[in-house]
């Protein structure tokens, strides 16, 4: 998320669930889920990592997010 404002950004991770393939993070929660994005400056959340056993090579595949910010 790009904040272009002058000023900064705050929001809350109420929700957010990832996923590739049929692979889920297999933790949930978040120590903090409270940030704030300064004025002119990118900012990102990133959810736990998901393990894919045999990663597919050389076709395409999905991944999909949902989330709920405040």
């Amino acid at each position: 998320m790009a904040n272009t404002a002058l000023f900064p950004i705050q929001l809350r991770v109420d929700k957010l669930t990832t996923q590739f393939m049929d692979y889920y993070p297999p933790k949930k929660g978040y120590k903090l889920d409270e940030i704030t994005i300064p004025p002119k400056v990118y900012g990102w959340f990133d959810d736990h990592e998901i393990e894919v056993p045999n990663p597919p090579k050389g076709k395409s595949v999905e991944g999909h997010i949902k989330f709920q910010l405040t």
